[in-house]
C-alpha cells in the first residue's frame, strides 16, 4: 500500500518533469486535487491535459506516469494510449 507522502512525492516529480509543457494554471489545477488529498482526480486531470490538449511529453514524464497509474492501480487503458504523446528524441 502507498502513503500518501509517497503519492505526493510521486505527484511532486511528475509535475517537474511536465513543468515545461504545462502552463501554470494547468499544474495549479493538479495541485489543487493534491492538495485535498484527491490523487485520482490529480491524475485523471493531468491525463486529460495531456489527451485533450495535444501535449508532447518526454519519455520521462511518460515513465512517471505509469509508475505512478501502476502505484495507485489506475485502470492501464486510462494512461497507456498517452504513449503516442511522447516526443521523438
Amino acid at each position: 500500500m502507498i502513503s500518501y507522502r509517497q503519492l505526493k512525492r510521486h505527484f511532486h516529480k511528475l509535475l517537474t518533469s511536465l513543468d515545461a509543457v504545462f502552463c501554470p494554471e494547468e499544474i495549479k489545477a493538479v495541485q489543487e486535487f493534491i492538495e485535498t488529498k484527491e490523487y485520482g482526480l490529480a491524475f485523471e486531470t493531468v491525463c486529460d491535459i495531456i489527451r485533450e490538449r495535444q501535449k508532447r511529453i518526454s519519455a520521462e514524464s511518460f515513465e512517471l506516469l505509469a509508475a505512478l497509474g501502476m502505484k495507485m492501480h489506475v485502470d492501464v487503458d486510462r494512461w497507456a494510449g498517452l504513449r503516442g504523446h511522447v516526443r521523438k528524441g
